[in-house]
């Protein structure tokens, strides 16, 4: 029997966080009633370097992350469909990200000052990038694209959705501008 309820734990030995289930991460805001205080596992985010999102998880929820300084890693399964608003926004030691085949949606402010991220790569399948998804960014210069420069310029790329600092996008059928 498969369980449907979302779940988390945290292992102090390694600093990871690990999530799991058949479902969407919980929806969390800095402006909701409860608050981005109200994520349970809220005194590990000073402190996890990892994060595991388990395959079955749809969405990784709004502010999920949020301010989580010290995440120098983050693995996301392909079940993932979409990145909330916020998820990752201030994770300042996270170096780089895969996001998987599975998403079609990156959300506004998503890795939003992640100021050490300095690799990126989206799936030819992202339809949408919301804005100032990858803002104050400061260390990203390319992102790495899995489709061709045809889809590139398909995708609906919101105000500032890609840092100014980005020059190129490295397409599966050459470069491009962003």
């Amino acid at each position: 029997w498969l369980s449907t309820a979302f779940a988390w734990k945290w292992d102090e030995a390694t600093k990871t966080l690990t999530f799991s289930g058949q479902t969407s991460m919980p929806y969390y805001s800095y402006g909701s009633t409860d608050g981005i205080d109200g994520r349970p596992w809220k005194d590990h985010i000073g402190e996890a370097k990892n994060v595991v999102i388990k395959d079955g998880i749809k969405s990784v929820g709004s502010c999920a992350l949020w301010n989580s300084a010290t995440l120098e890693s983050v693995t996301i399964p392909d079940s993932v469909t979409n990145i909330k608003g916020d998820a990752f926004h201030g994770c300042r030691s996270l170096t780089s990200v895969t996001i998987p085949e599975g998403v079609t949606s990156i959300e506004h402010s998503a890795f939003s000052d992640c100021s050490s991220l300095a690799s990126v790569t989206i799936p030819e399948g992202v339809t949408s990038i919301g804005r100032e998804a990858f803002d104050s960014c400061t260390n990203l210069t390319a992102i790495n694209f899995t489709g061709t420069v045809a889809q590139w310029t398909t995708i609906t790329k919101e105000t500032n959705a890609i840092p100014s600092k980005v020059t190129t996008i490295h397409c599966s059928d050459g470069d491009t501008a962003p």
